[in-house]
């Protein structure tokens, strides 16, 4: 049985297609990942957190891929940090636009 909390990035193929977007797209910019959906996942926001390695700020896109209404079938998410009272605590909340 799969199961969804369980995945395993290739921190080599990561490592090695970014350098290589860097050495021949040096004008452009990471700016995030995207997930082929069509909802957001339990383990996204740590996937997500991975991203931090390779951009300040990263952005998830969700692309539905087999949408049901018209139109572009994308939702884009990136991570608030809130400070609780006590200063202590941070959580990371994903916002959508």
């Amino acid at each position: 049985m799969k199961d969804p909390s369980m995945w395993f990035p290739d921190h080599n193929y990561h490592e090695s297609m970014f350098s290589t977007f860097k050495r021949i797209n040096a004008k452009e910019h990471v700016v995030g990942w995207y997930n082929t959906g069509p909802t957001l996942q339990e383990n996204d926001l740590d996937i997500h957190g991975l991203f931090h390695d390779y951009v300040p700020n990263p952005v998830l896109v969700i692309i539905d891929v087999q949408p049901k209404e018209i139109g572009i079938p994308t939702k884009a998410y990136y991570a608030v940090e809130e400070v609780k009272e006590s200063a202590t605590q941070k959580s990371q909340n994903g916002s959508s636009s």
